[in-house]
């Protein structure tokens, strides 16, 4: 996650500075060049940052000279044109309202939904930020790949840990009520309340180990109080009262 947009900030900066300053500055790097990506959500007050650090129109704000991802993650949910009410949403549901069906999957399918004529097309800065998503390249200078997280991904891809003592094992942390991989549970009651509360039923949790620490990234600390998540391994589902359900000591 990465804030607003600069534009969208009192102090012009976001998380986008942060991350050119910390490899122009603390690791003597021209070129920022990132493992992974994740957007936890699909609210303009988390993707802004990694918006900033991948839009071509906002390069001259950073001092590191290039930019690369190695892969892009998101929670599947996003924002899309609802022609028929001239407005945004989430997408079809089954004839029960229960589950999500219009779901986001890898780039080759978002790219097919950026035109404005597409159908279904995504919509407004959530477009605009995707475009920028699947204009990046990896180190090698190959497109980046796009990748929905799931229930299923019970550690993220290439973070098992197995790299050395010094590198991060990162478990992915997903909300319960997924099924399969074409469509996702709407959850009810708190979900309901409003819009941006509908969207924080699907955000991307991880539990960074190593090192000794067990830290938790989280797009939204006000939902894991609300929601019974679960992370792989055991499987096990818990009703979260904090963020100690997760045993992590950093959040």
């Amino acid at each position: 996650d990465g804030g607003y947009k600069r534009a969208s900030l009192p102090t012009g900066r976001n998380a986008a500075d942060f991350v050119d300053w910390k490899f122009a500055k603390d690791y003597d790097e021209t070129s920022v060049r990132l493992d992974a990506m994740l957007s936890s959500h699909c609210d303009a007050d988390h993707y802004g940052g990694l918006w900033d650090l991948l839009n071509p129109a906002q390069r001259s704000e950073l001092d590191c000279k290039t930019v690369s991802v190695e892969a892009f993650y998101h929670a599947g949910v996003g924002w899309w044109k609802d022609n028929s009410a001239n407005k945004r949403w989430l997408g079809n549901t089954t004839p029960d309202g229960k589950f999500l069906l219009q779901l986001m999957e890898d780039r080759d399918q978002i790219l097919r939904a950026l035109p404005k004529n597409a159908n279904p097309a995504l919509q407004g800065e959530w477009s605009k930020f995707m475009e920028a998503v699947t204009n990046t390249t990896d180190a090698a200078g190959n497109p980046t790949p796009c990748h929905r997280l799931s229930h299923a991904d019970h550690i993220l891809p290439g973070f098992d840990g197995s790299a050395g003592s010094d590198f991060k094992k990162v478990r992915v942390v997903f909300g319960d009520r997924c099924n399969g991989t074409s469509v996702m549970r709407r959850e009810r009651g708190w979900c309901e309340r409003g819009t941006g509360a509908a969207t924080h039923c699907w955000l991307i949790c991880c539990r960074t180990s190593g090192d000794g620490e067990l830290t938790l990234g989280c797009g939204g600390l006000e939902v894991i109080t609300r929601f019974r998540c679960h992370f792989g391994g055991g499987g096990r589902r818990i009703r979260l009262p904090g963020v100690s359900c997760y045993g992590c000591q950093v959040s």
